[in-house]
């Protein structure tokens, strides 16, 4: 299984400019943390964010990404698989940018 690691590295360049967190692994994976709470990450052509479990429901019901399911297990509850290809960058930036926050508040 291929994770593309361009596009993982194409978010952190963008995002560490306003925003404070380092990289590490999730899965085996390139992935961002705050402190030691992870925010998003990679997985295979998509990124994968971790947000309250309202607003991904309502994200998922709005057709926005897809139920995160990590090497083909049971759905995580709280993320989500966005792919770059069907959200805007704008939304996407956006989304990136609220897992940092949520990952710093908890």
């Amino acid at each position: 299984m291929r994770h593309d690691k361009a596009l993982f590295q194409r978010w952190v360049d963008e995002l560490e400019l306003d925003h404070e967190f380092r990289t590490g692994s999730m899965f085996g994976t390139p992935a961002a943390f705050v402190g030691k709470r992870l925010a998003f990450g990679v997985y295979e052509a998509n990124l994968c964010s971790k947000l309250p479990p309202e607003q991904v429901q309502k994200l998922l019901q709005s057709g926005v990404g897809h139920p995160f399911r990590p090497f083909g297990r049971p759905v995580m509850r709280g993320w989500i698989s966005l792919s770059p290809t069907e959200v805007p960058h704008d939304q996407l930036r956006e989304l990136l940018i609220a897992s940092l926050r949520f990952a710093g508040q908890r």
